[in-house]
This record gives C-alpha cells, structure tokens and sequence, in this order.
C-alpha cells in the first residue's frame, strides 16, 4: 500500500510544507522532503530503530530540521493512526 501525504509544519522560522512517503515494507521507513525558505529542496528519511524510536536519516540535514524529529514522528504517527490506511 502506498502511503503519501503532506503536512504544514511550524519550523523555528517559518510554516512549511513536509512530503512524506512509505517506502517499502512495514510502516518504519519514510521519505521525507520540504522547500526551504530559499526554494532548496531537502530530503531525508524517517526510520524507526529497533528500540522502536524514530530517527533522521539523510546527507547534510540541516540542524533546523533535525531540532523538529519530535514534529516530523508526531506527523507519521497521527497518519498511520488514520483509518484510512488501516487494512
């Protein structure tokens, strides 16, 4: 099943639109990408480790988004509770 949605999230300097994507497998691993405020596109992914914590994975993620994990796995986690996804 193929799981995409997009979230405005309040960053520390502004409101910006995440993409997220499952990828395959379980409900662990995500893509993730916004557009900064200077039009860069920055991706990443969003794993769950095996004590069941979500983590930021990605080259040159800036601090900004690292500081926002708890937003970004708050974002996953209320989709997947979402009835829509349920089998």
């Amino acid at each position: 099943m193929n799981i995409a949605f997009s979230k405005l999230l309040k960053t520390p300097q502004h409101q910006l639109e995440f993409n997220f994507l499952k990828l395959g497998g379980d409900y662990t691993n995500f893509y993730a990408d916004v557009t900064d405020e200077k039009g860069q596109r920055i991706a990443f992914n969003l794993y769950k480790n095996d004590q069941g914590n979500w983590m930021i994975q990605g080259q040159n993620v800036p601090n900004w988004i690292s500081s926002m994990q708890t937003q970004l796995t708050q974002a996953i986690e209320e989709e997947l509770k979402d009835e829509k996804w349920s089998d």
